[in-house]
This record gives C-alpha cells, structure tokens and sequence, in this order.
C-alpha cells in the first residue's frame, strides 16, 4: 500500500506522539508499504517556521536547518519524495482510489 503522510503525522511519527495509534504506526512500519513525502509538505513546515508555530525536533529554527530536516528525514524514515504539479491538484475531485483517513491521519491509496 502507498501511505501519503500528513505533515503533522510525520511530525507525531518522529517525536513518537501518543496521537499516532497503534495500528498507525504498524502501517508505517510495515516493509510491504511504500511512504511518500509531498513537497506540499514540505512547503507547509516552512510557513509554519516561519510564523513561529513549529520548533523542528533535535533544534533548529531557520530555512536551512528545515532543508537539512527534510533530507535527513526523507533518507532515515526510507520516504519516497512526491513532487506536486498542478496537473495533480486537478485530478483529485475524479481520483476513486484516494480514501481520506482522518482518523490514521494520512491518505491512503491501494496499489
């Protein structure tokens, strides 16, 4: 399965937060499913930086500490990097497969 995760979840997943259940953390850690990290996401810990409303774990408060964050992340937790194009914005009303998981806090698709 393809988890798409949340950037809050990724954030839970890293401090190891009592938010994630269980059953979350087995997705994540399962060597059968595939993690992709969007650079929405991305995009999304640099506002929140940047208005003050995010400490990245292990320090680091500027722009180039996130850079390094990301690039860590993306190589130590094996996440698959997604780019976003408009193309991708536009196909989600039509896309069938795209479940919502609220309460997982990610998005699943099945292969």
């Amino acid at each position: 399965m393809r988890l798409l995760l949340d950037t809050h979840v990724l954030l839970w997943w890293l401090s190891e937060s009592s938010r994630l259940s269980p059953a979350t953390r087995g997705l994540f850690v399962d060597s059968g499913n595939e993690l992709l990290w969007s650079a929405a996401s991305t995009w999304e810990l640099a506002i929140k930086l940047q208005l003050g409303k995010l400490r990245l774990p292990h320090g680091g408060e500027d722009h180039a500490n996130l850079a390094g964050f990301v690039a860590r992340t993306i190589v130590d937790q094996s996440l698959t990097p997604l780019g976003v194009e408009h193309t991708h914005a536009a196909r989600v009303p039509r896309c069938r497969h795209c479940t919502g998981i609220r309460s997982t806090g990610c998005w699943l698709r099945r292969r």
